[in-house]
């Protein structure tokens, strides 16, 4: 029986014949090949053995020697959908997924879809694009307070009030900053804090105080 498995492997097929006995049945395939450091398991459709080829028992034998699955591989495919599935759940937004309370349009203006992402502290931070007419808008950010995102927290940002919200909350425009000199609004409702950014061209401050005002908790959105 090992001596057809030896035949049909071609070159290579005695480093193949003596792992196989070695490992008990087909080793997984692994390649320096470009710098690829990739392997290849038994069941793979790229698997191919060859006079170039490593062979391990494991795969954790493999990886140790810093090897990772192929990625043309069947089950590293499924893997990468895995984690892009994965990827995708942790970036949709829940309120159960935040300690704040998220605001959105309920009035006047839609939104677009929102998503999460986690920022180096761990806190989960609320991304989506304020709509009118169907076209974006202003891009918002929203957060739990404190926080490092936050505009408008020290005396360089270059800040000043352009008034207030239907609520009588004081909306602050910062046209400065270390880090960019892009126009951005903020107010806080609450325990959250919510930042407008990216500005269209001919939204004025008028129209920032309509946005604020039609903000209503996400829940009632629903």
């Amino acid at each position: 029986m090992l001596l057809v498995i030896l035949g049909g492997l071609g070159s290579g097929k005695l480093q193949y014949g003596f792992a196989y006995m070695k490992c008990g049945g087909a080793p997984i395939d692994a390649s320096r090949f470009m710098a690829s450091y990739s392997y290849n398991l038994p069941t793979d459709k790229m698997y191919n053995p060859g006079i170039f080829s490593e062979y391990f028992c494991t795969e954790s034998e493999a990886q140790k020697k810093g090897f990772h699955h192929s990625v043309l591989s069947d089950a590293a495919q499924k893997e990468s959908v895995a984690l892009e599935v994965q990827r995708e759940e942790e970036a949709r937004f829940s309120p159960d997924k935040v300690s704040y309370t998220l605001y959105v349009p309920i009035e006047k203006y839609t939104y677009g879809q929102i998503r999460i992402m986690k920022m180096s502290n761990k806190d989960p931070h609320s991304f989506y694009s304020v709509k009118q007419d169907g076209y974006n808008v202003a891009n918002v950010r929203e957060g739990a307070i404190p926080s490092n995102y936050q505009l408008c927290t020290n005396e360089i940002s270059g800040c000043t009030s352009i008034g207030k919200d239907k609520r009588g909350l004081e909306i602050m425009k910062q046209t400065s900053d270390s880090k960019s000199s892009s126009v951005g609004y903020t107010a806080n409702i609450g325990g959250t804090f919510i930042n407008l950014t990216d500005i269209y061209d001919e939204i004025t401050d008028t129209d920032i105080l309509n946005i604020y005002s039609s903000l209503g908790e996400y829940e009632n959105a629903e």
